[in-house]
């Protein structure tokens, strides 16, 4: 799923705690956000190679 899939499902997630107005589904729809939330940040951070230790260098 890319970002801005991820993006409408959370935006929709938000919708649907704002009509329901019911506190204990706000707080799954937070905790459902901030879950993907943190998968994007870990997605973006598997992206960047942030160990560059582990980049193998061709020998001249």
């Amino acid at each position: 799923m890319n970002n801005k899939g991820i993006i409408s499902v959370v935006i929709l997630l938000i919708m649907a705690a704002i009509f329901t107005s019911g506190l204990i589904r706000a707080m799954i729809e937070l905790s459902i956000f901030s879950i993907l939330i943190g998968y994007v940040l870990l997605e973006k951070k598997k992206k960047t190679n942030h160990f560059p230790l582990n980049d193998k260098k061709p020998d001249k």
